[in-house]
């Protein structure tokens, strides 16, 4: 009688036991459910980035020629950037850095300018033969700055001089983050935007990389893009 006691005694526990394990389950899985959600609304922001060649359309890329960018920020009149660090990497066979030039049409915003740190190759990431640079911190007041879909933040302009241009469908220049905080933080969530950059070659570039300059590429989802 003492057995049959403590067995129905034991089968009662265990089945509480059971119930609240199912609790747990839907509990957990309606967590995963708002990271889900908190996550895909954080990586749904419209901004993007353009590198955009300085040079005239037509121009033929030949070893010895200067080369620059411009590392410009495009999205929709909805969207606030607070605060925002990232890096820039090149393939160091096509391209050897000149040096970098802040320009910031809209600063001073709230006494700070765009300011270009440590600028100086940091290593030498094998097979993209691509060197990283020093992260750009560009600091906010609380307020923030309102982006525009057709009028861009121009961080700055990258000065190269063309070592052997070749036509292989890599990106030679493009925005890239390293460990750490780098990111843009828009409406108050920090992103990593996808960027690609120019396809430096010995072939005239084409006017349709100028486009990307009017944030029109960028607007209809266009994210791959080079010079040849």
């Amino acid at each position: 009688m003492v057995a049959m006691r403590n067995y129905i005694m034991v089968l009662a526990v265990c089945n509480l036991l059971q119930k609240e394990i199912w609790k747990m389950k839907k509990l957990f899985t309606c967590l995963i459910g708002v990271l889900l959600l908190l996550v895909t609304a954080g990586s749904s922001s419209a901004a993007h980035i353009e590198i955009v060649p300085n040079q005239p359309p037509g121009t033929v890329l030949n070893p010895g020629d200067p080369f620059s960018v411009q590392i410009q920020l495009f999205a929709d009149g909805s969207e606030i950037l607070t605060i925002y660090a990232f890096d820039v990497c090149f393939d160091s066979t096509e391209l050897e850095y000149v040096g970098a030039a802040e320009a910031w049409p809209q600063a001073p915003f709230e006494g700070t300018t765009t300011m270009f740190l440590d600028v100086a190759p940091l290593s030498y990431v094998a097979p993209d033969t691509v060197m990283y640079f020093d992260g750009f911190p560009y600091p906010y007041g609380s307020e923030g700055k309102a982006l525009s879909p057709t009028t861009p933040i121009v961080f700055g302009t990258i000065d190269f001089t063309v070592v052997t241009p070749v036509k292989d469908g890599a990106n030679d220049v493009e925005v890239c983050y390293g460990l750490g905080a780098d990111g843009f933080r828009i409406n108050d969530v920090f992103v990593k935007l996808d960027t690609n950059g120019p396809d430096v070659a010995p072939v005239p570039i084409p006017a349709a990389a100028w486009l990307l300059g009017s944030g029109l590429l960028g607007l209809i989802g266009v994210r791959r893009y080079r010079t040849s």
